[in-house]
């Protein structure tokens, strides 16, 4: 009897390369599931703890990354089946996990840019006891944006081709 790769399989057996293509509407469906699931997750541990627990975010970024990343590999062998899946894993997980850490570093950066402008805008410029804009988010604001924009856009582009190339559509 054949066995079929599934989600549960990429989550349950650490390191799971896959072997398996899957098709465009498979491919679809899970990337679906898998983004409705990461955002519950970090909503709901907000939720919880009243602010983002670094740990516990950085837990759903990289579970995410590896889930997303393996997901892909397996669409990715439907169009080019002599793909070294192990490679490309590594590098789409090292990639999302990049990516979803540029998010939280550009949230926390934000966060403070909002304060600092709240407070000018409700106290006036120059007002004593306005919150101090720390040195990294001066200094590093902008290229954590941009590196953020750059891989986001090449792997939406990855994702987008995934999703409208058509492979061989092997059926399980």
């Amino acid at each position: 009897m054949e066995h079929k790769e599934r989600l549960k399989d990429i989550i349950s057996r650490l390191p799971f390369t896959p072997t398996a293509p899957i098709g465009r509407k498979e491919f679809f469906i899970g990337l679906i599931v898998i983004t409705v699931v990461s955002f519950l997750f970090s909503i709901g541990i907000t939720v919880l703890l009243g602010e983002s627990n670094i740990f516990v975010v950085g837990a759903i970024a990289l579970i995410a990354s590896y889930v997303t990343a393996t997901w892909s590999v397996k669409r990715f062998l439907d169009i080019r089946p002599e793909t070294k899946a192990r490679l490309l894993q590594i590098v789409l997980f090292a990639s999302f996990l990049v990516l979803n850490i540029l998010t939280y570093i550009q949230v926390g950066m934000l966060k403070e840019l909002r304060a600092f402008s709240d407070y000018v805008v409700t106290h006036g410029l120059g007002a004593d006891g306005a919150p101090e804009v720390s040195a990294f988010t001066l200094s590093y604001g902008t290229p954590v944006s941009i590196a953020r924009a750059v891989i986001g856009i090449l792997l939406l582009i990855f994702v987008l081709v995934l999703l409208v190339k058509k492979g061989r559509e092997v059926k399980n």
